[in-house]
């Protein structure tokens, strides 16, 4: 999912498959989880009141910014 404008809360989550956003830069409180597969945030958490949940079972997880 690529978005134009900053998500107040996004919450994306697979079971089987990658999960990818790509956000505008910003602040953003991040959690980025995979159990079987690498995960990967170009965002650092920061105490924000935009949040990104990204959790995947078997995929890898990715936060991109653009």
């Amino acid at each position: 999912m690529t978005f134009d404008n900053p998500p107040t809360n996004l919450d994306l989550r697979s079971r089987e498959g990658r999960v990818t956003a790509t956000v505008p830069r910003g602040a953003y409180a991040v959690t980025a989880e995979s159990k079987e597969g690498d995960h990967r945030s170009e965002i650092k958490d920061t105490d924000s009141t935009r949040t990104i949940v990204a959790r995947s079972t078997l995929g890898d997880v990715r936060i991109l910014t653009r």
